[in-house]
């Protein structure tokens, strides 16, 4: 399996300090090195091809991202909030997408029921597993 500090050497080429190697954004894209990461894209080539994306269908809130299923170092969570204040996890269910990524990944579609004032937020967090 893969962790974070053995691939930003390799992906980054440099000894890494993994503290700030995480934060840092390479390549000057919005996501910083540990997004790279999580969604396995190239931290030395600006891209926007693995932005989780969202969308409402059949009455759910959705979101759409890559995971990574080679690493054991990372946890992803998806909430919902009707305030961005207070968030939840409870409702949200996830199903794997048909189409894979790539060898490494797979695309998750994370959805919550709308409830009647149509107002809800949805995130995705990632996060290193200590």
């Amino acid at each position: 399996s893969q962790n974070f500090i053995r691939w930003a050497a390799e992906s980054i080429g440099a000894d890494v300090d993994q503290q700030h190697a995480a934060l840092d954004d390479t390549d000057s894209d919005g996501l910083n090195n540990l997004l790279e990461y999580a969604f396995d894209t190239n931290p030395t080539q600006a891209s926007a091809e693995a932005l989780p994306a969202q969308h409402i269908d059949a009455g759910f809130l959705q979101l759409d991202y890559r995971k990574r299923s080679d690493a054991a170092d990372l946890s992803y969570t998806v909430s919902w909030s009707k305030d961005l204040v207070s968030w939840s996890t409870v409702g949200v269910v996830e199903e794997v997408l048909p189409d894979p990524a790539t060898a490494a990944t797979q695309w998750i579609r994370a959805k919550v029921p709308l409830d009647d004032s149509n107002c809800m937020f949805i995130r995705l967090t990632v996060s290193t597993l200590d």
